[in-house]
């Protein structure tokens, strides 16, 4: 679906093998912050994809 998409496309998320192979091509840019969760405070890396 995301290849027939016409214009500028932004899927943000964490680290996916999956993502990788399917946007192949596309821009990826990450980035580390931090994220409360029920185990305190974690440092995760979220991840955009981006396409012009």
């Amino acid at each position: 679906m995301l290849s027939g998409v016409r214009g500028r496309v932004m899927i943000s998320g964490y680290a996916s093998e999956l993502y990788d192979d399917i946007l192949t091509g596309w821009r990826r840019l990450t980035r580390r912050h931090y994220a409360a969760g029920g185990n305190g405070t974690v440092l995760r890396s979220e991840v955009l994809w981006m396409r012009d």
